[in-house]
């Protein structure tokens, strides 16, 4: 069973005292608190050599593209 994040199960005396947030407001900090503690995955660096060597040569391979 999936319950949602945003969702407030709060009785609405306890809604009061922490604050009155509506779904939008939890939504807002959620975002802003997931983007803050975001932590990108290790990435091998012999892949992102590749990976911008072959992007390299894409771009080359297309001197008119402008990209």
């Amino acid at each position: 069973f999936w319950t949602s994040q945003q969702a407030d199960n709060n009785s609405f005396e306890q809604w009061l005292d922490e604050g009155e947030k509506d779904s939008v407001a939890r939504a807002n900090e959620t975002w802003k608190r997931m983007l803050r503690d975001y932590e990108p995955p290790p990435f091998d660096e012999a892949k992102d050599q590749e990976l911008t060597e072959w992007i390299a040569k894409q771009k080359a391979s297309f001197p008119d593209s402008d990209v």
